[in-house]
């Protein structure tokens, strides 16, 4: 990037600087102006940024490219160290360039060619400015206008090379400077418009106005003056005192909280700075000079063998502490003989040395709170940086970027809310405000969607408080589950909100323990612990026992699925899937899967369609195609899944639905292992099962003794 040569160099530090800001839209152009002042006393080191711009394209499409423009130059102008202000400016060009860039590759062109923007940064006297397109910045100087932008655009439609010069330099008193979105010297005479800039700011917009009515038109008018010169120090006389000169200051923003304890601490700093230099000059002699006096009216009035120190270096402590104690003791009478004046010195010094030490004291915590106070300021400015980079990470769907953002401004601000008492009550608030945006921003990024209130369907406590079930299966709008104890198996009549037991008889079946459904059938297939295998016809209501042969005796079954009509069985005693085909009078023996043996201890939970998942219980989720596993990783959340327990998916289903209960939560990926959704609530607090019905958009949760049903978001 080319810096070209400088304006002028010759100028104090201290400057007054004046702006007005004129917006004209004739048409559906996006026309708009920004001036960013800092407020932190950490951004106030490198001084302002002013732009102004017009696009030539829909004014949503390019509100959102000016967004960009302004956020990546705040966020990387005030990264940098103030004393490189023109270093920070150009990285924050190149920075927008490459967001520029990004856009275009993702097919948003129409911008390109159509994009007038000039962007100027002031720091005390310098200024560094950039522009596109037709966008102009003129200084007018001794009565004389000077287009100092000459040259600076870039002719090049390459969106890398929006922003190719800078013009960096110094101002001066009396300088006017015009930033504007058009070429104002080929619209407006020169003379004319070097006689309106000799008006204050706000004539200056008013004439431009009234001379370019039916144009778009943003422009800022900048007036630098000197600086007021600051009050001189005040003094202080007394009679007795020390000329002292203290330099009044404006407090610092959290200084002026209405605190009474922290004003008073601060009145007491003063003082005690005061009586410091005060004690030093004169206190402390003349009161050493009365010690000795004391001291030799008490040594006086003493009998000598008091006063003699024993010869032997091995003298005991008591005796010494009992010298010590006679010698308080006779303080108070020999104070008594001092002359009035001397009494009266001697009580004031007291006071002054107590005030000193006390004022050492308040200035230590003083220095020490403001220390803090700055430190906890900094973390808050690099927690805002991070969150304003994450919501430019999202609008560009870069979601891996913008959680990891998210996260470590989350971490900042929690680092200023753990202690209590700590930062001021301003910076917690807006500790607490910001934690709220970035918690908000997280919930975007991880497409978290929180139910606060459930649709409850079914409470089966206020039929049968004793049932436990475990299990939901679902044939298409109808919802069933079942009590292993007794076998009792209930559907779900949604229309009145009832779990209807199924009159079915389980004779010499066993206890049913999984369930999985043949929806083409209208059938549900359970597995007992005999074993065997049990099917209900839920039209008939018959639950009929199944001839099956099992591969081995000593099986360990944890789950059951179903794939047209097969049954499918996981055994993690053989590590080992089962298929059992559908023959005249039940199901065949059972046919090892899995071409290669993988441990599956862990293994929670079997879904098919048409490969086949298992979910272990470190949240793992295996892929098997014709028998062999598959290369399948889910995308890393902020908050990992802790001890799944259910993977649902099927032939029906687009996605894959993972049951999540120590965080009671539902989290939905597509087959790629993309988040997609998490269902979160606090009255998911013993999640169970699901059964979900994509077609209807719905999904069923066996909660404890409840059935909730809520409705499935699209997210497109």
């Amino acid at each position: 990037m080319d810096v070209l040569q400088p304006i002028s160099n010759n100028m104090s530090k201290e400057l007054d600087i004046k702006i007005k800001d004129l917006v004209i839209s004739s048409t559906k152009a996006f026309v708009s102006s920004f001036i960013y002042e800092p407020k932190l006393p950490r951004e106030k080191k490198y001084g302002k940024i002013l732009a102004v711009c017009e696009i030539e394209i829909d004014r949503e499409k390019a509100s959102k490219i000016f967004e960009i423009i302004t956020s990546y130059l705040t966020q990387e102008y005030y990264k940098g160290s103030p004393k490189n202000a023109l270093q920070n400016f150009e990285t924050s060009l190149n920075k927008i360039n490459e967001a520029l860039a990004s856009l275009a590759q993702k097919g948003e062109i129409d911008w390109i060619g159509k994009i007038n923007v000039s962007l100027l940064c002031t720091k005390e006297k310098s200024i560094s400015l950039s522009c596109s397109g037709k966008a102009r910045v003129y200084l007018f100087r001794e009565k004389d206008l000077t287009d100092i932008s000459e040259g600076v655009a870039s002719k090049s439609p390459s969106p890398l090379k929006t922003f190719t010069n800078i013009v960096s330099g110094s101002l001066a008193p009396q300088d006017k400077l015009v930033i504007s979105t058009l070429p104002l010297l080929e619209v407006i005479p020169k003379e004319k418009i070097k006689k309106t800039l000799e008006l204050p700011p706000d004539l200056v917009c008013s004439t431009f106005k009234q001379e370019l009515p039916d144009t778009n038109l943003a422009t800022l008018v900048v007036e630098i003056k000197k600086a007021e010169e600051p009050e001189k120090l005040k003094s202080i006389t007394g009679i007795r005192y020390p000329s002292l000169e203290i330099e009044e200051k404006e407090p610092p923003e959290e200084a002026k909280t209405k605190v009474p304890f922290r004003e008073t601490k601060e009145k007491f700093a003063k003082v005690g700075e005061t009586t410091s230099r005060f004690i030093r000059g004169r206190v402390i002699p003349q009161a050493s000079q009365i010690f000795r006096k004391v001291s030799g009216v008490i040594e006086k009035g003493r009998p000598r063998e008091t006063l003699r120190r024993p010869r032997a270096s091995t003298a005991s402590f008591s005796i010494k502490w009992e010298e010590f104690k006679k010698f308080l003791k006779d303080i108070p009478k020999s104070f008594m003989r001092l002359p009035r004046t001397s009494q009266i010195f001697f009580i004031a010094a007291l006071i002054l040395l107590i005030l000193f030490f006390g004022g050492i004291s308040a200035l230590s915590c003083k220095r020490k709170e403001t220390q803090r106070l700055a430190q906890y300021e900094d973390l808050l400015s690099q927690a805002r940086d991070k969150e304003k980079a994450a919501s430019d990470a999202l609008i560009y769907k870069d979601e891996k970027k913008a959680k990891t953002l998210l996260v470590e401004a989350k971490s900042l601000v929690d680092e200023i809310l753990k202690e209590e008492k700590r930062a001021s009550k301003k910076q917690r608030q807006e500790a607490e405000d910001l934690l709220s945006k970035i918690q908000g921003q997280l919930d975007k990024a991880e497409h978290i969607v929180k139910i606060t209130d459930p649709q409850e369907l079914a409470n089966f406590e206020e039929m049968e408080p004793a049932w436990d079930l475990q299990k939901l299966v679902g044939i298409k709008d109808r919802v069933y589950s079942f009590d292993s104890s007794t076998n009792a198996i209930l559907g779900l009549d949604e229309e009145n909100r009832q779990l209807v037991t199924l009159p079915a008889s389980s004779q010499d079946i066993g206890h049913l323990l999984l369930a999985s459904s043949i929806k083409d059938k209208n059938k549900i297939v359970f597995y007992t612990d005999t074993p065997a295998i049990a099917e209900l016809d839920i039209e008939e209501n018959e639950l009929e026992k199944i001839e099956i042969e099992f591969s081995s005796s000593d099986q360990n079954i944890r789950d059951l699925t179903t794939y047209l009509d097969k049954v499918y069985l996981l055994d993690i005693a053989h590590n080992q899937i089962y298929k059992h085909s559908r023959t005249i009078s039940g199901y065949s023996r059972g046919a090892a899967w899995l071409n290669k043996e993988i441990n599956l201890e862990n293994a929670q939970s079997l879904a098919i369609d048409g490969d086949i998942w298992i979910l272990t219980s470190d949240g793992t989720v295996l892929k098997f195609l014709t028998g062999d596993l598959q290369e399948f990783t889910l995308e890393m959340l902020t908050k990992p899944l802790d001890n799944p327990t259910r993977i649902i998916t099927s032939l029906d289903l687009e996605y894959l639905y993972i049951v999540d209960p120590k965080n009671k939560r539902v989290v939905v990926f597509d087959k790629k292992g993309k988040t997609k959704n998490q269902y979160l609530s606090d009255s998911f607090d013993d999640l169970k099962d699901i059964y979900v019905n994509e077609a209807e958009g719905k999904m069923y949760l066996l909660n404890g003794k409840k059935i909730y049903g809520i409705g499935l978001e699209t997210n497109d």
